[in-house]
């Protein structure tokens, strides 16, 4: 039924933003230029009924809102009553198809602020692609806000008229992106006292665009990638201690290697640090998204209810490991199981001398230390860069108190895979 109700109200959304953009566009060119877009000279009547029942679908919307989330819905509510509900009837009064006044029509364009809120939705749920769709939207509004200068300049000059649509609309968007862009060929110029004050607005706007592009640009140039950031401050933090402290050459590489690999995956974030700034119930949401994949390859975990998967989701830690290093070594005490996100590892006998299995991307081993107080039986050792998520014992602890049917299932298997290892 939500999900009904989300496609129908994000199907409407695009509705009237069609009709908005249609409104915006239509109504400067059919007062200045006396032009029906497509030839729907009817259109009016079909704006004013989409714009009314939007209106009624709104308010609806909030007052179905309101029951699902009282405390939210408050604030959407005001929100709506404030800042959108004003601008919605205005645009909704059906005036201009009882008083056939310009006034009356370009009420409808109060509707152009409702748009704004929609374009800004739709920026917030796109935010992966936030840059791109800023670009956009500029592009956008600077479209609409063209056409509308266009019309004012049509209908202020009267020299360069012809009589055809095509070629006034032409010329006056010409003029417009010549002035605003303050190339100014002369070749259409203004005369009355009206067209030179309008052209010295059009300028000035012109001006304010471009400085706002050029700072825009400027701002984005100077916004470092995270993950650039942090191995810059790395590759100076390691320039710092060479000049106190000597580093043999080959040490000196792996530490550079691993910066460099932290770069070029895009691992320059904390995932901890990240999951810690939210509120609780939505760290284990997160984490469980993050992390559900390799929690439900685990047969440990495969009965477990939800609830429990979002509390282990949220004990397992990053950890990271280079290639040719130890994630733990024969005879160690063993507290942590571990995860592969990413990465190929090898266990080797204690003597390490043979190799007995292979450890690669979605595996996991050292379940045993989670119900066992054993040393490890064998030696882990990574064969390439390795991503992997550590759950400790005493996190497993803290979680598995509170589900003790879950801890017998996990235990009955951890004994089975231990019968078969020996057995």
């Amino acid at each position: 039924m939500q999900s009904t109700y989300r496609l129908f109200y994000s199907t409407w959304e695009i509705l009237v933003t069609l009709c908005i953009i249609f409104t915006a566009v239509s109504i400067p060119i059919e007062l200045s230029f006396h032009h029906h877009i497509f030839g729907f000279e009817n259109s009016k009547w079909l704006v004013a009924f989409i714009f009314l029942l939007d209106l009624f679908i709104n308010i609806n919307r909030i007052k179905k809102e309101k029951r699902r989330i009282k405390c939210d819905d408050i604030e959407n509510k005001e929100w709506y009553r404030t800042s959108v509900l004003f601008t919605d009837v205005i645009a909704a009064l059906p005036l201009d198809l009882l008083f056939p006044l310009p006034v009356f029509r370009l009420l409808r364009l109060f509707k152009v602020l409702r748009l704004h809120h929609i374009v800004v939705a739709y920026q917030h749920s796109m935010i992966k692609y936030a840059g791109s769709f800023v670009f956009i939207v500029f592009i956008f509004w600077l479209t609409l806000a063209l056409n509308a200068l266009s019309c004012g300049w049509h209908g202020l000059q009267h020299a360069h008229f012809h009589g055809d649509f095509i070629s006034d609309y032409i010329n006056s968007i010409y003029w417009t992106i010549t002035t605003v862009t303050t190339v100014g060929y002369g070749d259409i110029t203004p005369e009355t006292n009206a067209q030179k004050l309008y052209a010295i607005f059009v300028q000035l706007l012109g001006y304010g665009v471009f400085t706002y592009m050029i700072g825009s640009v400027a701002s984005r140039l100077l916004r470092k990638d995270p993950a650039r950031v942090r191995f810059e401050d790395n590759v100076d933090g390691l320039i710092s201690l060479l000049h106190f402290k000597s580093l043999p050459a080959p040490l000196r590489n792996k530490v550079m290697d691993y910066y460099k690999y932290m770069w070029r995956n895009r691992l320059g974030y904390d995932e901890t640090a990240f999951l810690e700034s939210l509120p609780n119930n939505l760290q284990q949401e997160v984490a469980l998204h993050l992390k559900r994949e390799i929690i439900d390859k685990v047969s440990l975990f495969k009965d477990a209810n939800e609830t429990f998967k979002r509390e282990i989701a949220l004990m397992l830690k990053s950890v990271f490991i280079t290639p040719n290093n130890y994630v733990c070594k024969a005879g160690e005490q063993a507290n942590s199981m571990y995860f592969v996100v990413k990465g190929e590892l090898i266990t080797l006998s204690a003597d390490e001398k043979r190799q007995l299995t292979q450890i690669k991307t979605g595996d996991y081993f050292g379940e045993i230390a989670l119900l066992k107080n054993k040393t490890r039986s064998a030696t882990i050792k990574a064969l390439s860069y390795c991503d992997l998520y550590a759950l400790d014992k005493e996190s497993f602890d803290q979680v598995i108190i509170k589900y003790p049917h879950i801890e017998k299932l996990i235990r009955e298997i951890v004994e089975k895979r231990e019968r078969n290892y020996h057995g």
